[in-house]
């Protein structure tokens, strides 16, 4: 009995552990030998991505090998398929997914990707290019799609039906019937994708809710709208970029309530059937459109019939033939955006431009990130559009760090020179501490002077500021030096001080 005991015991460890632990199956379609393989290691590895679907359970990953594999796959539950391997890493992070191009061909012969019911994010395609077929389709699921590029697809690339998956950092182009389908209580999560070169809507909702944010949708085509077209939904359309489509950048229809915030809409025209392009065309809809620019379209915003009640605030309107009125308030804006290079599609704003700091903070729907990644309110209020202004961060030291604000004496600001910047190179009439200009000596000349104050072998700038005129209270913790580069982009720096009066 004792041994029988240990021998369960010893069994149920060998059966139990296996499961515990994720394990990798292996698919490289070039592998060397006709041979089958067992999914276990490169060498031995499967040469069709199904095979390695199959084999694989909840937890694995299933890595694949760059090269053309002709089939059409369906997922499995829990199971994450990677592409973009050169068929020798150790490490997922090792793999190169662009310069690996790892392609899923359909041959037109259907659905390129099937998602089983019941997915969730655990549930993973990864790294591929898809294309010649129908669409990758969801039915009651929330699979994560990610950094794949979607071609030469019939109908829409993606479609959910009651479905939420994140669809993020993937490159959509040469769809011909729209790009993304959200249906049925969708609510997607649609982020940092490139959008361009498709032909109908980037975005369909119908009665759904999805979070589009921070992508890029570039010269698409539609009848009506190349973007975002909304019917009884009410998604969150933050943070994106639309330029040169044709048609309606967002159409609101049928009772919509979306959340249109923070976005820039510039140079959408006409599409074939002599339909204008639109910033916001409303029909029967209540958005909310906030902190957008909207600049360079046939028009700003179209009333397609009555019933329509937007709030509309703290956008910017330039450029734009506006054939009809709206809430002057508004659009507070009516001056060029300043886009840094439009005609190579920089649409980040330019230093000086109007749209900064000029945004309702407390806009619903305002987004976390801008279309960099980077924070929104960089200094007081948000910017207007996709992009937030931030500026160069500097690294300063003020000595002494006590100030007395009564004090007609001076307060010494260092400014060192980083990677990033050379300190030298400042205008010194172009700074300000805490919004007092550079104390001027006895004949006139300015209180700056350069020397190696941290010996790195970088010159750094040494500048002087009378403490009576900063703008601080006497219970200040902490001051900034602002200021702007030799290119005129803003730098700023911040330290830690004690204030005092008197």
């Amino acid at each position: 009995m004792k041994t029988f005991a240990v021998i369960v015991l010893i069994s149920s460890i060998l059966i139990v552990s296996p499961v515990a632990s994720s394990s990798v199956v292996y698919v490289n379609v070039n592998r060397p030998g006709s041979f089958p393989g067992n999914g276990s290691s490169w060498g031995l590895a499967y040469h069709g991505i199904q095979q390695g679907i199959n084999k694989a359970a909840a937890g694995d990953d299933v890595w694949v090998a760059r090269g053309t594999y002709a089939e059409r796959i369906t997922l499995k539950l829990g199971v994450a398929l990677y592409g973009g391997f050169a068929g020798n890493e150790s490490d997922r992070d090792l793999r190169d997914w662009k310069a690996n191009e790892t392609v899923l061909d359909a041959q037109n012969n259907g659905y390129i990707v099937t998602v089983p019911t019941g997915a969730a994010a655990d549930t993973r395609i990864d790294g591929f290019t898809l294309q010649n077929g129908w669409t990758i389709q969801c039915w009651y699921s929330s699979p994560t799609i990610s950094h794949n590029v979607l071609k030469a697809i019939v109908f829409s690339a993606i479609v959910c039906y009651s479905s939420s998956p994140t669809i993020s950092d993937n490159v959509f182009t040469g769809s011909t019937g729209g790009v993304i389908s959200c249906q049925d209580s969708s609510a997607a999560v649609i982020t940092g994708n490139l959008i361009t070169s498709n032909k109908g809507s980037a975005v369909g909702c119908i009665d759904s809710s999805p979070l589009i944010s921070n992508n890029r949708i570039i010269g698409n085509t539609a009848n009506v709208a190349s973007g975002i077209w909304c019917a009884r939904s009410s998604p969150t359309i933050s943070g994106n970029v639309f330029a040169r489509n044709r048609g309606a950048a967002v159409l609101c229809e049928q009772g919509s309530s979306p959340a249109i915030v923070c976005n820039t809409i510039t140079t959408h025209r006409m599409t074939e059937y002599a339909f204008p392009g639109v910033g916001v065309l409303m029909n029967n809809s209540s958005p909310t459109i906030c902190n957008n620019i909207i600049a360079f379209c046939d028009f700003a915003l179209l009333y397609a019939e009555t019933g329509s009640a937007p709030v509309i605030r703290s956008n910017c309107d330039y450029g734009n033939r506006d054939a009809q009125p709206y809430p002057a308030p508004g659009f507070d804006v009516s001056a060029d955006p300043q886009f840094v290079d439009p005609a190579n599609d920089d649409y980040h704003l330019a230093p000086g431009s109007p749209c900064i700091n000029k945004g309702w903070n407390d806009a619903p729907g305002l987004p976390a990130l801008d279309m960099d990644g980077e924070g929104r309110i960089a200094s007081g209020l948000v910017d207007i559009g996709a992009d937030e202004l931030w500026p160069t961060m500097v690294e300063i030291e003020v000595i002494p760090s006590k100030i007395n604000l009564r004090s007609n004496g001076l307060v010494g600001v260092i400014v060192y020179s980083t990677e990033s910047i050379d300190a030298t190179s400042l205008d010194p009439t172009a700074l300000r501490l805490a919004g007092a200009a550079v104390a001027a000596r006895g004949n006139g000349s300015l209180h700056c002077d350069t020397t190696d104050v941290d010996a790195d072998g970088d010159l750094d700038l040494v500048l002087k500021f009378r403490a009576n005129e900063l703008a601080l209270d006497g219970n200040a913790t902490s001051i900034t030096l602002t200021g702007v580069d030799p290119t005129g982009w803003p730098i700023e720096g911040t330290c830690n001080v004690v204030t005092a009066r008197g």
